[in-house]
């Protein structure tokens, strides 16, 4: 339903446009066929254009660098509805419902009043021969179709400019104009301008059967004050075209007015700008993600779309990628044998959100134990179906990079063992706590990692720095309004042996003679050497690998992450291994190795 309200705001708005566009070129003008033609379009196009969209094609090129370890790169910083939220669309929806149901249903009473009151007529002809219905009830002469209906007090011998009006009517078939408006009327209530439209082509329709009545001979004073002797006794049906329909000074005025001249249809050439607007205004981008030549890190095959370029997030249970770190974390069963061994560690996985919601195509990035990878694998797989993500409005599949964290937590001191100074701990309980310490509103990164723990576990003396991060700044860190707390301890440029420093939060990046990651792409394109075997038997793809640049710059532990073909996969791997040596990235000032994924892309000609 939201995206049929969406077509009707749309179609409202060039309805809107064609409207005044019509009304400051040619309203008050004697041009009414032209006038009457030009509503009537304006009323069919304002449904034809929202439905003819133009497409563009944006091309954007992927970076070619990604983190592949470290802390999530899940955190979504728009904010999520709750479940329990009522949707601005539902409320919406209702009420336009309901708009459009009552003036469907005032229109279906006004039309069977009408057919009714024929029904319950009395059959007559005129002079002329002209086949009438004849009823007391009326009191004003109107038109419904092909049918005449005349009060009785007016026969047997009606007035000329009378049955000249109606016969008008009839024969342009001005009833079909006003069943149609009721319609749109019906569907675009919402829209002053409909109404606006409305009443101006009722109006046209008496300009045009009174300009029927004096062409006909009747002097033109005559049939104003027969007008006017009419509205004295007016009263009619909505749906109809009769006699005293539309502003009888306005009718008067266009009577006396000289006869326009057709230059003012120039004007509606306007309407070709116009129409082009419109189209603009409901065209649509796609995005066309290129990859560099070389090496890039790119969508999946199955056409899925990076994280940090979908325009709508995907959402799990009503909330953020936080709910499902809090679900992932109530599934997980510490493998015994690793508990056991003391086994503990960082398995990162990449998954997908598929366009119905579903988790799919779940692999480990960077591996931690056997036991935890299998035992992360298989929470992740069995994730519930998620709210797809959107590009454009429609559902598209989703690429995550999530960090699964097996830790065995020892026990944890108390407070008077942890603070020496209780001044200084006061002030830090101050700053970090709301109301208990033990389970603050705010989310604790120790050293740029989410903390699990409880602030009692930390101990001051080890702390450097702390930093509050409130409003917009806490939520682009974690999607947390609350606030994040930022410690820094006096180890932190300190790592442990072979573990890599994530990429988002190095001070200073790699770089490879002295450009980014781009110049290291065009020096494995220009090493790679396609394998006569898989170029004799059409083998091309992209073979996506992952390295670290240690801290001497140096590259190592080069493993495929999703290979295409044997000769092609250990062709990447040797390439990227003979890698010279980079800049080492570095944090706190401090050397660091950094993990990059890349793909190397193998095409033939």
């Amino acid at each position: 339903m939201e995206a049929f309200l969406v077509y009707i705001l749309k179609a409202s708005a060039v309805l809107a446009a064609f409207y005044l566009l019509w009304r400051f070129t040619l309203r008050g003008k004697t041009l009414h066929a032209e006038s009457r033609v030009y509503l009537l379009a304006t009323m069919a196009f304002s449904f034809v254009v929202p439905l003819l969209v133009l497409t563009f094609t944006r091309t954007v090129e992927l970076p070619t660098e990604t983190v592949s370890a470290g802390e999530p790169v899940l955190f979504d910083t728009q904010p999520a509805l709750n479940a329990g939220t009522v949707s601005v669309w539902g409320v919406l929806t209702v009420l336009y419902c309901i708009g459009a149901v009552a003036v469907l249903l005032y229109n279906i009473y006004a039309v069977a009043s009408v057919r009714r009151l024929i029904s319950s007529s009395s059959d007559a002809v005129l002079p002329d021969g002209t086949e009438v219905k004849v009823s007391s009830k009326v009191k004003v002469p109107f038109s419904f179709f092909s049918t005449m209906v005349v009060p009785e007090n007016d026969m047997p011998s009606p007035d000329r400019a009378l049955v000249t009006h109606e016969k008008a009517h009839v024969r342009l078939g001005h009833s079909a104009d006003i069943q149609l408006c009721g319609a749109v009327c019906a569907l675009q209530w919402f829209n002053p301008f409909v109404w606006l439209l409305r009443k101006d082509l009722r109006s046209i329709h008496e300009f045009q059967a009174d300009a029927a009545v004096i062409d006909s001979g009747v002097r033109v004073t005559d049939y104003q004050i027969f007008l006017v002797e009419e509205v004295l006794s007016s009263g009619g049906y909505p749906l109809v075209s009769n006699l005293t329909s539309g502003n009888l000074k306005n009718r008067i005025d266009m009577m006396n007015a000289s006869i326009s001249s057709r230059r003012p249809l120039a004007r509606l050439l306007l309407v070709v700008p116009l129409f082009a607007a419109c189209l603009l205004a409901n065209s649509r981008t796609k995005v066309v993600y290129v990859e560099p030549q070389g090496i890039q890190q790119s969508p999946q095959n199955d056409g899925s779309v990076p994280f940090q370029m979908v325009e709508v997030k995907p959402t799990f249970d009503g909330g953020d990628a936080s709910k499902f770190s809090m679900w992932v974390n109530s599934q997980l069963v510490y493998p015994k044998e690793a508990k056991d061994n003391n086994i503990q560690g960082r398995v990162t996985l990449q998954f997908t959100v598929g366009k119905d919601g579903s988790v799919y195509g779940v692999k480990v990035l960077r591996e931690a134990h056997e036991l935890l990878d299998n035992e992360a694998v298989r929470v992740v797989s069995a994730s519930p179906k998620w709210s797809p993500g959107k590009m454009k409005g429609e559902p598209v599949a989703v690429t995550y990079t999530f960090p699964v964290i097996f830790q065995l937590k020892g026990d944890s001191k108390s407070t008077s063992e942890l603070f020496s100074d209780p001044q200084s701990a006061e002030s830090f309980r101050e700053l970090v706590h709301r109301n208990d310490p033990a389970d603050p509103d705010a989310e604790i990164f120790v050293d740029g990692k989410k903390f699990e723990g409880k602030l009692d576990d930390i101990n001051p003396n080890d702390i450097k720095s702390i930093t509050v991060l409130k409003d917009e700044a806490a939520k682009a860190m974690s999607g947390k309004a609350d606030g994040v707390i930022m410690i820094v301890t006096k180890n932190a440029g300190e790592l442990p042996q072979g573990e890599s420093v994530p990429f988002q939060l190095i001070d200073e990046k790699p770089t490879f003679n002295g450009g980014d990651a781009n110049e290291f792409s065009k020096w494995v394109t220009s090493n790679l050497k396609y394998p006569e075997e898989a170029k004799a038997a059409k083998v091309q793809g992209r073979v996506t690998v992952t390295f670290v640049v240690d801290i001497d710059g140096s590259v190592k532990d080069v493993k495929v992450l999703r290979g295409v073909n044997e000769l092609l996969d250990a062709e990447a791997v040797r390439v990227v291994s003979s890698s010279p040596k980079w800049t080492p990235g570095r944090s706190k000032g401090n050397p660091v190795p950094v993990t990059y994924t890349f793909p190397v892309i193998f095409k033939l000609d």
